[in-house]
């Protein structure tokens, strides 16, 4: 198993993960995540911003990717999750990738993540609790 970030190369892999994401969230989501909005995200993702990858026996079973933007109010940059999704439970990728990110982000300067918290995922509160990430509106968010 390896976790690195990703690059174009794995653009087969990033794609089937974001429609497996999109398939498993809650039906306002599954709009989001066409075929062809999948293609766009995952170009635009891996050629421009930010996505890290869990590699198991030559496959992506895991990522998580998102934009890194300009903050309008404040200054500095943040990371905006896009998707993070593993096929893979039980093994701590969520966790390492989330940390794999975060130290992205802090040796980048960047200095906000915010993730998706979609549905009733009492699961999902916990441990974006857990990894210091404070809830707000729609999306949890950590100063790094």
């Amino acid at each position: 198993m390896t976790i690195r970030r990703a690059n174009i190369l794995d653009f087969p892999g990033v794609f089937r993960l974001i429609i497996e994401f999109g398939a498993n969230e809650d039906d306002s989501y599954k709009v989001m995540f066409t075929e062809e909005t999948a293609i766009r995200a995952a170009v635009e993702i891996l050629n421009h911003h930010l996505a890290f990858v869990v590699i198991e026996d030559k496959e992506v079973v895991a990522g998580i990717g998102g934009t890194l933007q300009d903050m309008i109010m404040i200054p500095g940059k943040m990371f905006m999750e896009l998707f993070f999704y593993s096929r893979v439970k039980g093994k701590g990728y969520g966790t390492q990738l989330l940390t794999a990110a975060e130290s992205y982000c802090k040796e980048f300067g960047i200095v906000r993540m915010i993730v998706g918290r979609f549905g009733n995922k009492e699961w999902l509160d916990r441990f974006y609790r857990m990894k210091g990430y404070k809830f707000l509106e729609t999306h949890f968010v950590k100063e790094i």
